[in-house]
C-alpha cells in the first residue's frame, strides 16, 4: 500500500513540475529561445520540432529586432497563459514568424501584424490560430486562401494589415490567382 501512494506521490509530484516549467518564458532572448526548443521538443512532433529550427535559424539572423524578439516573447507568454499548446498553435505562430522573416517584410508590416496577434490571442484562440495559419501562407507566398483543392493568390506583396472586429487585408492594386 505504501508502494502504491509513494508511486502515486511521484507520479502527481513529477507532472506538477513538468506543468509548472512552462508557466512563462525568460525575458531575456537567449534564454527565450532555449526554453522554447524545450517546450517544442517535449511535444515529441516532428511537425513541431520542425517548427521550432526553421524559427531558430531565423531567430539567429540578424532580420528580427530587438524590440520584435521582445514582442514574440510577450506573445508566447500570453499564449502560455490562455493554455496554447506546442502543437498546433505555437506551431502556427512560429510559422507565420518563419515566413514573416524568411520573405523579409517591412516593419509596417509587422507592426501592424502584431496589433492583430497581440488583440486576438487572449480573446480567441481559435480565432488566432486561424490568423497565424493565414499569415504564414500571406508571408510566405501571397496565399490569401488555401483548401484542399484550390489555393487563391494575390499577385502584389503591397498591402496593410487591419483590424476591425476580425482582421483582413487592404490591397492597393492585386490581381488574384486561383
Amino acid at each position: 500500500m505504501r508502494l502504491k501512494i509513494l508511486s502515486l506521490f511521484l507520479f502527481l509530484s513529477g507532472t506538477v513540475a513538468f506543468a509548472q516549467q512552462f508557466k512563462s518564458f525568460s525575458q531575456d532572448t537567449g534564454v527565450y529561445i532555449k526554453e522554447l526548443g524545450e517546450f517544442m521538443k517535449d511535444d515529441k512532433s516532428d511537425e513541431a520540432e520542425k517548427a521550432y529550427k526553421l524559427f531558430l535559424a531565423e531567430w539567429k539572423r540578424t532580420i528580427l529586432t530587438d524590440e520584435q524578439k521582445r514582442f514574440i516573447i510577450r506573445i508566447s507568454n500570453k499564449m502560455l497563459i490562455s493554455k496554447m499548446r506546442a502543437n498546433p498553435d505555437f506551431i502556427a505562430f512560429l510559422k507565420a514568424l518563419t515566413s514573416f522573416s524568411k520573405q523579409n517584410k517591412g516593419e509596417v508590416i509587422f507592426i501592424n501584424w502584431q496589433k492583430i496577434a497581440d488583440k486576438t490571442v487572449t480573446e480567441n484562440k481559435k480565432a488566432f490560430k486561424e490568423f497565424m495559419d493565414f499569415s504564414a501562407g500571406l508571408f510566405e507566398d501571397n496565399t490569401i486562401f488555401n483548401s484542399n483543392n484550390r489555393i487563391w493568390q494575390c499577385t502584389s506583396s503591397d498591402y496593410e494589415l487591419k483590424f476591425d472586429g476580425e482582421p483582413y487585408i487592404v490591397f492597393k492594386l492585386t490581381d488574384l490567382k486561383c
